[in-house]
C-alpha cells in the first residue's frame, strides 16, 4: 500500500490541473511558446499501476514538463481522496490542438506505432497542410531515435510507443545535452498516432459524453485493453481503502515544495 500512496501522491502532485478552457489555451501556449525542449506527457491509471514497480518510468513522469491527468480512473482516485481532479486532459483530443499550432512550414515527427498506421497518420496531416513529416515506426531501439533526431529539423516530436517505452525515450531525449536547449516539444502520445492514421476510431460524440469512451474502446480492442480494464477494479478498492493517507501525503508534498 505505501507504494501505491507514495507514487500516486508524488504524480498526483506534478499535474497540471486545467479547471476551464481558458487554463487549457493558456498551458498550450506555453507548450508552444516557451524556450528550450519540453516534455508533454499524460498520467492515467495505467500509468500509476506501472510506475509503483517502474522506478525509471516513475521519475521521467515526474520530470516531465507539463503532465496532465488523463482518464476518468485517476478521476474518480482523486475524488476519493477529495482531491480536485480537475478536467480530463485525454492526449486524443488534446495533441491534434497541439499540433494545429505549428505552421505548415514546422517539421514534425512520428515516432511509434507500426508502418500502416504511420502512413495513414502522413496523409492525415499532409490533407492539413504538412508537408514535413517524418516517421519512424515504434518498434526500434532508443539510440536508433536519438541517431534520427539528431538529424532533424523537427520542433515538434509525437511519440506513440506507448508506456513505458515512450516516457523513457523521452527522458533519454531530455538527458541528451544536445537537444537541452534547442526549441523542441516531446509529446507522449500513447495510441494517437493509431488515432491519426485511422488504424483506431474514436467512440461516437454521444459515448464520449456519457464519459464512456473506454468501455468503447475495450469493445473494439478487447485483447490489448481488457486487462486494463480490469486491473482498474483492484487500483480503485485500493485506493479507496487508503483515501486519507492520499490525501495526507499530497498535502504533504505541497508543504515540502512551498517551503522549498
Amino acid at each position: 500500500m505505501k507504494a501505491l500512496i507514495d507514487t500516486t501522491a508524488a504524480l498526483i502532485t506534478h499535474q497540471i490541473i486545467c479547471q476551464n478552457e481558458n487554463d487549457i489555451r493558456i498551458a498550450l501556449s506555453y507548450i508552444k511558446n516557451a524556450a528550450g525542449l519540453r516534455i508533454v506527457s499524460f498520467l492515467n491509471k495505467d500509468a500509476i499501476i506501472v510506475a509503483q514497480h517502474h522506478q525509471k518510468f516513475c521519475n521521467a513522469l515526474k520530470q516531465a514538463d507539463f503532465l496532465f491527468r488523463d482518464g476518468i480512473g485517476l478521476e474518480i482516485i482523486m475524488k476519493c481522496a477529495k482531491l480536485e481532479p480537475g478536467l480530463n486532459m485525454n492526449g486524443t483530443d488534446l495533441i491534434p490542438r497541439i499540433i494545429s499550432m505549428y505552421s505548415p512550414d514546422d517539421t514534425i515527427a512520428l515516432y511509434g506505432s507500426s508502418e500502416t498506421a504511420l502512413s495513414g497518420s502522413k496523409i492525415a496531416l499532409y490533407s492539413k497542410g504538412y508537408s514535413k513529416v517524418e516517421a519512424l515506426d515504434g518498434f526500434k531501439k532508443t539510440s536508433v531515435y536519438l541517431s534520427h533526431l539528431q538529424k532533424s529539423s523537427a520542433r515538434l516530436i509525437v511519440l506513440g510507443m506507448g508506456m513505458p517505452k515512450q516516457e523513457l525515450v523521452a527522458q533519454a531525449i531530455k538527458d541528451t545535452p544536445e537537444f537541452q536547449s534547442r526549441d523542441m516539444v516531446v509529446i507522449n502520445g500513447g495510441a494517437i498516432i493509431d488515432f491519426m492514421g485511422g488504424k483506431v476510431t474514436r467512440a461516437p460524440k454521444w459515448i464520449r459524453r456519457a464519459r464512456l469512451e473506454w468501455v468503447y474502446r475495450t469493445y473494439k480492442e478487447p485483447i490489448r485493453l481488457l486487462w486494463r480494464t480490469l486491473s482498474t477494479i483492484p487500483l480503485l478498492a485500493k485506493a479507496y481503502m487508503v483515501s486519507a493517507q492520499l490525501k495526507q501525503r499530497v498535502n504533504k508534498i505541497k508543504e515540502t515544495v512551498k517551503h522549498d
